[in-house]
C-alpha cells in the first residue's frame, strides 16, 4: 500500500500555524495534552491497526506510485494489493524450490538402473545396450528417474515396431506361399496328383543335389510357414523341375518299365527291401509316394513320416 500522512481527527488544518509558532513548536509538541489533536500523527504502511482509519478509505488508490507498466501487469495478473503479489511470487518459489538444487553434475553412472525386459533376446537387449544408453544419459545430464522412464520408452516402443514387422513379414509370406501353390496347380495339376507329385519330387531333388537350400531360404524362394519350409516362388520351381528331369532321367521310378509304380502302395506288392531301399537312398521320394495313397495305408508309415518333418523342421 501506499506510504501516506494521516490526517488529524477533525480533518482540518493542524493548529498552531502562525509566526508566532515557528520557533517553539518543537516546545508544543512535547507538552503532552496541549497540541497532542492537532498533530500529524506517524507514518503509516498499509492498514496499520484494525480501526476504521486502514489507509484504504474512500478515494484512495492501492496502486498509487506505480508505472503504467506495473498497473497493467496487476491488472492481467488479477492482482487486487500488493498482498496478493506476494502471495503469487511466493507460490512461484516453491514450485520452484520443489524441483530442488540442480544436482546434474553430481549423477554418476552407478546411479543409472534399468530393468531388463523380459523379452531381451527377442529384442536384442543385451548389457551392451544397457551401458550405451546409461553413457548416453550421464552424457544429456539426465536424472536416473528420466533417464529410466525414457529407457523403457524406448524398449515398449521397439517391441511395438518387431511385431508390426513381423505381422507384415507373415502376411507377405502368406500371400507368395498361396500365389505359389495356385500356380503350381495351373500348371500341374492338384496337389496329388500323380503328374504334381513328380514335378515336385524332381525339383526337391534338383534342388537337394545342387545344395540350393539354404540359400533359396536367403532369397525368400523357401519360406517356413509353421516352421515348415514352404514354396513361395513357383516360378522357380517350375525351373527346378525341368532341371531334375534331365539330371534323374535315368531314374528307373520314372521309366517305362517302372512308369507310375508305388512299392509302398499294398496293391503294388512291393517288397519289404525294396521299400527299405527307396527310403535309406531317396527319403524325400518315399514320403511322397507314402503320402499318395490313402490314410488308411499311411498308417503303418506314421513313424518315418513324423521322422520326415522333424527333419524339414530343423533344416
Amino acid at each position: 500500500m501506499p506510504i501516506e500522512l494521516a490526517q488529524n481527527a477533525s480533518g482540518g488544518e493542524p493548529s498552531g500555524t502562525g509566526q508566532q509558532d515557528k520557533g517553539d513548536n518543537s516546545q508544543k509538541t512535547g507538552n503532552g495534552s496541549e497540541n497532542a489533536g492537532n498533530q500529524p500523527d506517524k507514518l503509516r504502511v498499509g492498514s496499520g491497526g484494525s480501526g476504521a482509519d486502514n489507509g484504504a478509505g474512500p478515494g484512495s488508490d492501492p496502486l498509487a506510485g506505480l508505472s503504467e507498466e506495473d498497473r497493467a501487469l496487476f491488472k492481467q495478473k488479477g492482482w487486487k494489493s500488493f498482498s496478493d503479489s506476494l502471495k503469487s511470487y511466493r507460490d512461484l518459489e516453491k514450485q520452484f524450490s520443489a524441483r530442488g538444487p540442480n544436482t546434474q553434475q553430481e549423477y554418476r553412472l552407478g546411479d543409472y538402473v534399468f530393468n531388463k525386459p523380459q523379452d531381451a533376446e527377442k529384442l536384442g537387449y543385451n548389457e551392451a545396450f544397457a551401458d550405451a544408453f546409461k553413457q548416453g544419459a550421464h552424457k544429456l545430464k539426465l536424472s536416473p528417474e528420466q533417464a529410466s522412464g525414457v529407457h523403457d520408452w524406448f524398449l515398449e516402443f521397439a517391441k511395438q515396431s518387431i511385431t508390426s514387422q513381423q505381422q507384415k513379414f507373415a502376411e507377405q509370406t502368406a500371400e507368395l506361399v498361396n500365389t505359389a501353390e495356385r500356380q503350381l496347380k495351373q500348371s500341374w495339376g492338384e496337389t496329388n496328383s500323380p503328374i504334381f507329385q513328380r514335378n515336385f519330387d524332381l525339383a526337391q531333388r534338383a534342388i537337394r543335389q545342387l545344395g540350393l537350400g539354404d540359400s533359396l531360404a536367403e532369397m525368400g524362394v523357401i519360406r517356413a510357414v509353421n516352421g515348415k519350409p514352404t514354396v513361395a516362388n513357383a516360378k522357380f520351381f517350375e525351373a527346378m523341375a525341368k532341371v531334375g528331369s534331365g539330371m534323374f532321367a535315368e531314374d528307373d521310378l520314372y521309366g517305362e518299365r517302372n512308369s507310375g509304380r508305388n512299392p509302398f502302395d499294398p496293391k503294388e506288392k512291393g517288397t519289404a527291401k525294396e521299400q527299405g531301399e527307396l527310403i535309406k537312398s531317396d527319403p524325400d521320394r518315399a514320403e511322397m509316394l507314402i503320402r499318395a495313397l490313402p490314410p488308411e495305408d499311411q498308417a503303418m508309415w506314421a513313424y518315418f513320416l513324423r521322422q520326415q518333418e522333424e527333419k524339414r523342421s530343423k533344416r
